[in-house]
């Protein structure tokens, strides 16, 4: 049995998008503007890490369900 625990919102501090030019690092706020599409690809092509308060790379996987847990529930644009 694995000691780690899953991160919470409170735990994704910021997330690093890995950028030809360097990076840049936005809040998760920022990132859920993204459309859902480009955040998409930019998880499955490893080009964003979610970092906690003390700069710890989290596990994505982890990150994106913790995400999607706390998130309302998607709406079609109206």
């Amino acid at each position: 049995m694995s000691d780690s625990k899953e991160p919470n919102k409170a735990e994704i501090d910021r997330i690093t998008l890995k950028q030809q030019g360097g990076d840049k690092i936005m809040s998760v706020s920022e990132f859920l503007s993204i459309n859902v599409v480009e955040r998409t690809r930019l998880i499955f092509e490893k080009q964003v890490e979610f970092l906690d308060k003390e700069g710890n790379v989290l596990p994505s996987i982890d990150a994106v369900n913790s995400i999607i847990h706390d998130s309302p529930p998607w709406q079609p644009p109206s």
